[in-house]
């Protein structure tokens, strides 16, 4: 009976050196979680002011870019006009190649003519 008393007693110590571990696990746990939840709340607050800046950056281009985007939206027209302007001009140039072209075969022509009308009257 006294060596069932002894394995009581140490199975009670073991299980009461179980408990305490797990005692101390559950709070180096509670302490972890908890640094781990300061650690979330420091890194919320510095992504925060990270997108705060990130933001203020962004105003300050949309200030700098409207008034260039009114500019352009204003100068677009003008843009869209020398664009057909040009257009004009290399279809006017093409036509008056075109025509230069036939005016100097009609040229070619007449004088071919001329020096055969002036050969034919000393023969």
């Amino acid at each position: 009976m006294t060596g069932d008393i002894h394995e009581i007693s140490r199975a009670l110590g073991d299980l009461e050196a179980s408990v305490r571990g797990l005692k101390e696990a559950q709070a180096r746990g509670n302490e972890l979680f908890d640094q781990h939840c300061k650690d979330d709340d420091e890194r919320h607050q510095e992504n925060i002011a990270e997108m705060r800046g990130i933001r203020n950056e962004i105003t300050a281009l949309r200030q700098v870019i409207e008034p260039l985007a009114a500019s352009v939206a204003v100068m677009r027209p003008i843009v869209d006009g020398y664009q057909v302007t040009r257009l004009r001009i290399a279809m006017l140039a093409s036509i008056g190649f075109g025509i230069l072209v036939v005016v100097g075969w009609i040229f070619e022509a007449g004088v071919k003519w001329l020096v055969a009308l002036v050969l034919s009257h000393w023969n």
